[in-house]
C-alpha cells in the first residue's frame, strides 16, 4: 500500500470474521488492521496477520475495567512488536472475545 499522486494505489479492503483464530482464515499479511470491538487481550493471531511495518488499532479493555484503551500495535521489519496507548474508549466486547469467567476469592 502506497500514497500515489492521485491517492493510494494498490489499496485493499478486506473484512474478516472475528474470532479468536483468525490466523486460520487466510493466509495473507496485510499493512493496517483495524478491530472494531473491545477484546481483553491483543490476540497474537492478529499480531501475527501484521506485514512488517504494519499497523494495528484495537481497543483492549480488562475484565475489571469499564473503560478500554485504544492501542496502537507496529510491527517493524525485524517482526518485534510495540505497543502504544492512544486514548481511552468504552466499546463492547466483539462476540467471542469476551473475557473468561474465573473463579475468584
Amino acid at each position: 500500500m502506497s500514497q500515489g499522486e492521485g491517492g493510494w494505489v494498490n489499496l485493499r479492503f478486506c473484512i474478516l470474521k472475528a474470532t479468536r483464530g483468525v490466523a486460520s482464515q487466510k493466509n495473507e499479511l496485510y499493512d493496517v488492521i483495524f478491530v472494531n470491538g473491545a477484546v481483553d487481550a491483543v490476540p497474537k493471531s492478529l499480531i501475527e496477520k501484521l506485514n512488517p511495518h504494519g499497523r494495528m488499532a484495537i481497543v483492549v479493555r480488562t475484565p475489571q475495567n469499564r473503560i478500554g484503551h485504544v492501542v496502537l500495535v507496529t510491527k517493524d521489519e525485524n517482526n518485534v512488536v510495540g505497543q502504544r496507548v492512544l486514548f481511552d474508549c468504552a466499546i463492547p466486547y466483539l462476540p467471542g472475545f469476551e473475557p473468561k469467567n474465573e473463579f475468584v476469592f
